[in-house]
């Protein structure tokens, strides 16, 4: 459990760093700047919305295979 717990502090870690490099991103674009998986990062971003890290900006912007997801930033 304490592993799991470090591995998501990590991921947190990563992902607010990518959207303070990188702005305002969708999950495509986290998962580039970060370097995790897209699934790493879609899995995290309602428990860092959730602890009042990040929010939704209300626009959806294009991933790399051109379909639309919602945008996140910093909060």
């Amino acid at each position: 459990a304490d592993k799991a717990r470090d591995l998501a502090g990590r991921h947190y870690e990563l992902i607010v760093l990518a959207l303070k490099l990188g702005g305002s991103l969708g999950c495509t674009g986290i998962a580039v700047l970060s370097g995790l998986d897209r699934s790493q990062v879609f899995r995290r971003m309602s428990e860092l919305e959730a602890l009042g890290k990040i929010k939704l900006t209300g626009y959806v912007v294009k991933s790399n295979s051109n379909r639309f997801e919602r945008e996140w930033k910093i909060r």
